[in-house]
This record gives structure tokens, C-alpha cells and sequence, in this order.
């Protein structure tokens, strides 16, 4: 089984600035739209020894990629005290690929052999997913989000420890500001978290999932 991760959210934000000022709106509305990726890799290393004496070591590298953009913006309507979020719909494209490195050690002559390696690879495959983008107050924004369909996240799948659900949760702070200010014509916000796994086999899971938010000013 996996240990608990740890998770790192780092957010950065860039802003499009209206010419003139107009007057602060009560309500602010938003158009919303979605991009990124979820990266999933666990490597781990195994020794057996055979009949021979031989060590066999076997050094395992997988990866899932996962990346997403919006089909379907979402509409956010914000009050301030109060949370708000919406749904986007994506499209998200599944890769993955798997490297297996074999040597062999050992002193008898049999041992003697070259390093073998074998690749694998799947996709590209293409499947349907939401996206909740919440403001739980003004200044801090989250992004989660599931395929349409629970099988689809599992495309492209790792072996030896099943990625994590598509998509994962995280979160960040930004500037307030940039919400209630009306020159703020459109708020692009970075995230980039990761989490990292160690299987009981000391196998590593780590899951990267980088994505971007842009909020439109509407009011």
C-alpha cells in the first residue's frame, strides 16, 4: 500500500489591465476556462537471484500524462464573504509510456550479460472530464475536477501503483485585489503542485499537475 504524499501548490498570476477605470460591479461575473496537465510517474527498482548465482536487477520507469483544455468555458459569479465556483467542461488527451532496464551480475559466466532495455508506449486516447474551479473566498482559488466517465482516468494506466484520481485536487492564494479591481480585465492564475508517494516496496509514486485558470472579467 502508499504512504500518505506530501503536496507542494505553488500559484503565480499575470493580469490584463483595462485602459480607463469603470465603477466597482456589486456582483462580478466571470468567464472561465481551464488548461493543463497531470503528470504520473513511479519508478522502482527490483533484485532477484536465479539458479545461477545471477542478479538480476530490474529498474522499472512509468508514466502516465494526462493534459486537458476547456471544451466548454464555465460561468463564475462571485459575491465577496461569500464562495463560488463553476464547472468547465474539458478534453483530456492520455498518454503513457514504460521503460524496463535489465542487468545481470554475478561471477559465474553466465552472469556476462549486456544490459538489456524494452519500451512500451500507449495512447494517444481522448476522453471527456469536468473541471470545478471554487473560489472559496476572495483570494484563494482550487481546482479539482473527474472524467465523465470513472474508467476513463485510468487510461494509459502506471502497474505498479494506479495513479492518482484525474483530477487532483489543489489550491493557492492570490492577490484580492484582482477580483474587486474593474481594470482587471482578465486574471490568468498558475498552479503547479506535486505530490510524492513510496509504495511498501519503496517503489515512488509522483504526481505533478500543473494547470491554469483564466477568469474573463464579464462585470
Amino acid at each position: 500500500m502508499l504512504r500518505p504524499g506530501l503536496a507542494v501548490v505553488f500559484v503565480a498570476w499575470s493580469v490584463a489591465w483595462a485602459a480607463t477605470a469603470t465603477p466597482a460591479a456589486t456582483t462580478l461575473a466571470f468567464d472561465v476556462t481551464v488548461a493543463g496537465s497531470q503528470s504520473t510517474v513511479v519508478t522502482g527498482v527490483r533484485r532477484t537471484v536465479d539458479d545461477l548465482g545471477c542478479t538480476l536487477r530490474r529498474a522499472d520507469a512509468e508514466r502516465q500524462t494526462l493534459t486537458f483544455t476547456t471544451r466548454r468555458p464555465g460561468r463564475l459569479t462571485a459575491l465577496r464573504g461569500r464562495a463560488a465556483s463553476t464547472r468547465v467542461a474539458l478534453a483530456v488527451r492520455a498518454t503513457g509510456e514504460r521503460r524496463r532496464t535489465t542487468t545481470i551480475a554475478g561471477t559465474a559466466s553466465d552472469c556476462d550479460v549486456a544490459p538489456q532495455t524494452s519500451e512500451t508506449t500507449c495512447g494517444p486516447s481522448s476522453f471527456a472530464a469536468n473541471a470545478t474551479v471554487a473560489l472559496p473566498s476572495f483570494g484563494s482559488v482550487r481546482l479539482s475536477g473527474a472524467p465523465l466517465r470513472s474508467r476513463d482516468g485510468s487510461r494509459c494506466t502506471t502497474a505498479a501503483a494506479r495513479p492518482r484520481a484525474f483530477l487532483v485536487a489543489s489550491a493557492g492564494r492570490f492577490s484580492s485585489r484582482l477580483l474587486t479591481d474593474p481594470t482587471a480585465t482578465r486574471i490568468v492564475l498558475r498552479g503547479d503542485a506535486r505530490f510524492v508517494d513510496t509504495l511498501a516496496s519503496d517503489a515512488r509514486r509522483v504526481t505533478t499537475v500543473r494547470w491554469t485558470v483564466t477568469l474573463r472579467r464579464l462585470s
